[in-house]
């Protein structure tokens, strides 16, 4: 399994950037980060119409997290938190998931991960504390409270 860069395409003053070595962010293990966005897209409201933001961005996640992509997962961050439409569905969606994985002091079972239609089925639990990192450092990255660059 890979690892892609997770990042919204701006640099450590929060500017947009079209320099991958100036990026903020952080590396995340694909399946985790498959994971992520898998839940990620179920937080996000129902969408109005067929071609809104949340629609683009529900779709893209759900087929981001359900192909293998080793070490590209397309979470396509950059696109969709560069509208403030799009960062605020974004940022709801993840405090809503945020909140609930705060709640979790027991593992996600893996024969519950496989019932959300992954192409490939998890073997193992994903442990509470994993993803509670996770959702802290995908805050971090929101906040812009990250500095982490993919070099680092």
């Amino acid at each position: 399994m890979g690892t892609t860069f997770v990042t919204l395409g701006r640099d450590r003053s929060g500017a947009p950037t079209s320099s991958d070595r100036e990026e903020v962010g952080f590396w995340a293990n694909d399946a985790m980060l498959e994971l992520w966005l898998r839940l990620l897209a179920l937080n996000i409201g129902e969408p109005s119409e067929a071609g809104d933001d949340r629609h683009k961005i529900r779709t893209q996640w759900l087929l981001a997290s359900r192909v293998n992509f080793a070490g590209c997962v397309p979470h396509n961050l950059e696109d969709f938190t560069a509208t403030s439409e799009g960062f605020d569905i974004v940022r709801k969606a993840a405090r809503s998931l945020s909140k609930m994985i705060d709640r979790l002091d027991q593992p996600i079972q893996h024969q519950i991960l496989n019932l959300l239609g992954f192409e490939n089925l998890w073997s193992r639990d994903v442990a509470a504390h994993d993803l509670q990192q996770f959702a802290r450092m995908f805050d971090d990255l929101l906040e812009g409270s990250m500095l982490t660059l993919a070099s680092d």
